[in-house]
């Protein structure tokens, strides 16, 4: 079975590589997602037992947006305590919360560009039960304040999406980026509103 999901995370990550975020996102699609890469490509990867992998917090911005100085949102889905070990690392030290109930990051400047890295999150897992096939982690709104919130250079408050990421992919399907509030949309619908 290891075997089998080398094979299925190869094939699955070479096809992700396909549904890359499109350049210049639409006006009121700002997106946090999940990414393997800084570059916001790949949303899916394979875990196996004592190897880290990181995954990236990555703020995909709209065409309206050209800075992010906050954002506001949580993780759903991370796995449970004891099965390995996750830590994060962010791109600021002005942090407030947990990832789990909701985080709220801050930047003394505006943070420019149209992909603002947010933090890193590594996960190594002490064997296969802890981060099993089709483990999948979702942006979502904050449990503390119900939010999933960019903070634009004018320091206004935009409404964003969350974006999903997969560990150990059984498809190519399971493995595509998409939209984590909606977890039947990949990246390909998506694209189809640009």
């Amino acid at each position: 079975m290891k075997g089998n999901r080398k094979l299925r995370a190869a094939g699955a990550l070479g096809l992700a590589c396909l549904f890359s975020l499109p350049a210049g996102v639409p006006a009121g699609e700002s997106l946090i997602g999940l990414f393997t890469d800084e570059s916001a490509d790949v949303c899916g990867a394979d875990a196996p037992a004592y190897i880290t992998r990181s995954v990236y917090v990555i703020a995909v911005l709209d065409n309206s947006i050209s800075g992010v100085t906050a954002a506001e949102f949580r993780i759903d889905k991370l796995p449970a305590a004891g099965g390995g070990l996750m830590s994060s690392q962010w791109e600021s030290s002005l942090i407030l919360g947990d990832m789990a109930n909701g985080i709220a990051i801050a930047f003394t400047s505006p943070q420019t560009g149209s992909e603002i890295l947010l933090g890193r999150v590594d996960f190594m897992p002490f064997g296969d039960g802890w981060l099993v096939d089709d483990h999948r982690l979702l942006v979502k709104e904050s449990l503390d304040s119900g939010s999933l919130t960019l903070v634009d250079e004018d320091f206004e408050a935009q409404t964003a999406r969350g974006g999903r990421f997969t560990f150990n992919c059984s498809s190519t399907e399971a493995c595509a980026c998409g939209i984590g509030s909606a977890e039947t949309a990949t990246w390909g619908e998506v694209k189809s509103l640009y």
